[in-house]
């Protein structure tokens, strides 16, 4: 993703609970280029470090451990987290869906946040 400014004013995109992992990429910074935009990352799983000029919060680093990109069920291919990964039930529980876009019911563990705070 490459965001930056505009003569009409600072971009400042805003990305919450999305994973930035194992796109041909080492380094979330190599997936997100601010080009001098303030970019922040809120609830999400980032590979590596924050990117430069990025703000982050509550960001995981830990490996969701993402399987192919195939049809796990739903309206759209997916890369499906592994059962261990950092992705299961992290999202904040206050803002955790009843259920996925597969129709199964969540959090899979006691919380959406896996006891981390929302």
């Amino acid at each position: 993703m490459f965001s930056s400014d505009t003569p009409e004013g600072e971009s400042q995109p805003q990305l919450v609970r999305v994973v930035l992992w194992a796109n041909g990429a080492v380094d979330a910074g190599d997936q997100l280029s601010s080009g001098g935009a303030t970019p922040r990352l809120e609830h999400s799983i980032v590979q590596g470090t924050c990117p430069v000029g990025a703000t982050c919060d509550t960001v995981i680093h830990d490996d969701p451990l993402l399987g192919p990109l195939e049809d796990n069920g739903g309206f759209t291919e997916t890369r499906a987290p592994g059962a261990a990964g950092s992705a299961v039930d992290a999202a904040p529980s206050l803002t955790c869906p009843p259920t996925d876009q597969r129709g199964v019911s969540r959090p899979l563990t006691v919380c959406c946040s896996r006891g981390r705070p929302p």
